[in-house]
C-alpha cells in the first residue's frame, strides 16, 4: 500500500468463500492491522462479493459488491460501499474470409 509518498506492505489475514459445486469464488476479505508507527493508516479491510447473474441462457459470475474500511492515525474513518447491478452483456460476432489472389 502506498500512503502520502510512503509504501508498506503488511502482513494480512482474510478469508475466502468458494462455491463447492463450481469453486468459484463468491467472497475475499482481507484485513491489515499491523502498520508501523508514523504511516498514517492503522487499519484496513476490504471484501469482495460476486454473485451468478444470467444473461440469456447463460449464468455468469460477476463482482456484485464491495466494501472496504480504512482507520487513519488521525482518527478518521472512511467506509466505502459500493454495489454493482443492472449488469449488461455486450457481445459481437465476426466472419473474415481472406481471398487468395491467383
Amino acid at each position: 500500500m502506498v500512503w502520502n509518498g510512503k509504501r508498506y506492505i503488511p502482513a494480512r489475514k482474510g478469508r475466502i468463500l468458494i462455491d463447492e459445486p463450481t469453486g468459484n469464488l463468491l467472497q475475499y476479505e482481507e484485513e491489515a492491522t499491523e502498520y508501523p508507527p508514523g504511516f498514517g493508516i492503522v487499519s484496513w479491510k476490504e471484501t469482495s462479493q460476486s454473485g451468478y447473474v444470467r444473461f440469456g441462457d447463460t449464468t455468469f459470475l460477476v463482482l456484485i459488491g464491495y466494501e472496504s474500511f480504512i482507520t487513519l492515525s488521525s482518527g478518521d474513518r472512511w467506509h466505502v460501499t459500493a454495489e454493482f447491478k443492472n449488469h449488461r452483456q455486450f457481445q459481437s460476432s465476426v466472419n473474415l474470409t481472406f481471398q487468395q489472389e491467383h
